[in-house]
């Protein structure tokens, strides 16, 4: 009884909000709309720390505008952190940090900066081998993490907003993901109060206030498939479909309540934690729908990862090859985990803790796709009678080689050209690279007229391709 008086008094309390609204300037509207996100969410919060992520862009110098307000009002205690990836020009990032830190300093709010090493972000890049971006962000949220477990905070804000939102939904399903549901507005302590808000309406407060931010100009470009969605598609969009937006985000609603019910059914069931391996019945796992299968496995590949506190090591198993083992059960690998069907259950196994080696040899003789224990091979022309694979579901494309080849394990006696033509034992450039003794055998080596090289980066590790033109 006491819940519904609380819900029906929030919901009474916006609907009085919403009537008087109109009274109000852009700015107090946008100031309630976000007080009333954290009354909801987060009920109590006097005295509550409170970290904002601030860039020094439009979208956090408002949310770090807007918190401040509420800090005054409800005397909440607000700590402000800034990340320099250093990827851009070196003046230009520093007049981000400096923005940001006069804005801090005026206000008497407790200030960190967070200073990567220049190159650092480029060479994570090329270790965690999905791009730019995403290395960016994922040591961004570390940083920010590690502050908020210094200051102790209560809750995380990220400047998220409403034309983000968007592009995410759109991005996830260009990649296929749709099921993923855009950008969640609370997770544990991280929150997002600015995601019913829009860019525009984001600038106009900006501009109401007086609100001086930096614009980062790389948005600008489009050499990234969400800034040509945000550069190119959104505003085709807008011209074409008007009022596509709210469509969208209504459909998005019920995928979250839809990923809701079925995070709630994955939830039942639970994998069998051996020393070296997860089982689960193979009996069970067959009387679940496909769909709640393919989510079971990833739940059990996730947990090699968190067992051991290195989540950042994971890397997305394809979606295409869970299919392939829930229609038929075939052992499937890629990158370190296998996942096999035997004696009745249903395996989820680690590579690197030891097991049966398996081999594989494939000719091709033409374009195509083709099926291997560690992916779906798209062989592509990519120059006149040149060829290259790639491993679908990944950023992984091969060097070059001709037609026909040979697609294998690799064998005692291979040897391949380096770049001055010394011919090197394969064998001893495992042992240089280090690769796991357990999974020599399921790296696979080209060979058409001659090796022309190794797919190590599927495994985790180095490729060693030989051109064709260095042959003359």
């Amino acid at each position: 009884m006491a819940a519904l008086f609380w819900a029906v008094f929030f919901y009474l309390k916006v609907f009085i909000l919403d009537l008087f609204m109109n009274n109000f300037s852009l700015s107090d509207n946008i100031y309630l709309k976000v007080k009333a996100q954290f009354e909801k969410h987060f009920p109590i919060l006097k005295n509550q720390n409170i970290v904002v992520a601030v860039s020094g862009g439009v979208d956090s110098m408002v949310l770090f505008h807007l918190l401040r307000r509420l800090s005054l009002e409800i005397g909440l205690n607000l700590f402000v952190i800034t990340v320099n990836h250093n990827i851009r020009e070196k003046n230009e990032s520093l007049e981000d940090v400096l923005l940001v830190k006069r804005y801090a300093e005026k206000y008497g709010i407790p200030f960190c900066v967070k200073e990567y090493e220049q190159g650092f972000i480029t060479k994570q890049e090329s270790i965690r081998k999905k791009g730019i971006e995403e290395a960016a962000r994922f040591y961004r949220y570390s940083a920010i993490l590690e502050y908020s477990k210094v200051v102790n905070a209560d809750c995380i804000c990220f400047a998220h907003n409403k034309n983000d939102q968007l592009e995410t939904i759109l991005q996830y399903f260009f990649q296929g993901s749709i099921l993923n549901g855009g950008i969640p507005k609370k997770r544990d302590k991280i929150f997002r109060p600015l995601l019913e808000i829009s860019r525009k309406e984001i600038e106009e407060y900006a501009s109401e206030n007086q609100i001086e931010y930096h614009t980062d100009y790389t948005n600008l470009e489009n050499n990234y498939l969400r800034n040509k969605i945000r550069n190119q598609l959104v505003p085709q969009l807008n011209n074409l479909f008007p009022g596509w937006d709210s469509g969208v985000l209504s459909g998005n609603e019920k995928i979250l309540n839809l990923s809701g019910l079925v995070e709630t059914e994955i939830e039942k069931y639970n994998w069998t934690e051996c020393q070296n391996y997860l089982k689960f019945e193979k009996k069970q796992f067959l009387e679940m729908n496909k769909y709640l299968r393919i989510k079971l496995l990833y739940k059990g590949i996730s947990c090699f990862y968190k067992k051991n506190n290195k989540e950042d090591d994971f890397k997305r198993f394809p979606y295409s090859l869970l299919e392939k083992f829930v229609e038929n059960l075939c052992t499937v690998n890629s990158g370190n985990i296998e996942i096999s069907c035997k004696n009745e259950n249903i395996f989820i196994k680690n590579m690197k803790n030891g097991y049966e080696n398996i081999c594989f040899y494939n000719i091709i003789n033409d374009v195509g796709f083709y099926d291997f224990s560690f992916g779906k091979v798209e062989i592509f022309e990519n120059s006149p009678g040149k060829f290259c694979a790639k491993i679908l579901e990944t950023d992984f494309i091969s060097g070059e080689f001709l037609l026909p080849v040979v697609i294998r394990s690799k064998e005692d006696s291979d040897v391949i050209e380096d770049k001055i033509k010394n011919k090197k034992n394969v064998s001893k450039i495992y042992s240089e690279l280090k690769v796991d003794t357990q999974i020599k055998n399921r790296i696979p080596v080209f060979f058409d007229n001659q090796l022309r090289g190794i797919w190590g980066e599927p495994f985790g590790y180095e490729n060693f391709f030989v051109k064709i033109n260095e042959e003359k």
